[in-house]
Formats: C-alpha cells, structure tokens, sequence
C-alpha cells in the first residue's frame, strides 16, 4: 500500500482442506486449495466466479473440488458453496473441510473482508 503496510498473510490459509481416506488400507491423504492438484481453472458463470480443482492422469484421478464465489457487495462479503466430485475408482472416502468460513446456510460459506479496502 501507500503507507507501506502489508495487508496479506506471510501464510495464508488454504481456502479448504480435502482428506481422502483410502478404504481398503485406512491411509489418508491430504490436498489443500494450494497444492497437489493436475490441473485448476477459474471461469466466468453470471454473477460469480467457478474454480475447479482437479486430478487428471494421475492417481487419484476422477477426483476434484468446485467452487463457486459470489460477490456480496453490501455486506463487503464473498459467498462460497463447495461441491467434491469423486468419480475416482480408487475407493477413497472424502471429507471437506472449509478454512474459517461461517456457515450462511444452504450450503453456502461467507469469507468476510477485513483490512482496509
């Protein structure tokens, strides 16, 4: 900024924590929004913003993480839902977990803006 101060995290936070379970073995595995994906894209949809995290030709592949961020202007807010899409024939169980959001029903997380802006 112009005064100099620095407005991000030196860590930030992953914007969610995937564990995979395998069932066979009990061995878990774990994958965050900022790492051990093939491939992440970000598209325009009406009024939001898709990001899609995904594993392709590598193991596990089939397996991925939707996003969908809606601006919320009156409230300085974005509004997120989150979908796991496991079409991986690997036998993993999967649980998500969202980084210190607050739950706004329907499925939907609210991360709000702090800081100067």
């Amino acid at each position: 900024t112009k005064a100099g101060l620095e407005l991000l995290s030196e860590r930030p936070e992953p914007l969610f924590l995937l564990t995979l379970r395998h069932a066979a073995t009990g061995r878990e595995t774990q994958l965050t929004s900022q790492g051990g994906w093939t491939d992440v894209r970000v598209e325009p949809v009406p009024d939001a913003w898709r990001i899609r995290w995904s594993m392709t030709g590598s193991a596990p592949e089939g397996l991925g993480v939707v996003a969908v961020a809606t601006p919320d202007p009156g409230r300085h807010a974005i509004d997120w839902t989150f979908r796991v899409e496991n079409a991986s024939k690997a036998g993993l169980s999967v649980v998500l977990t969202k980084s210190k959001a607050s739950d706004i029903g329907q499925g939907r997380f609210r991360f709000a803006v702090q800081g100067s802006g």
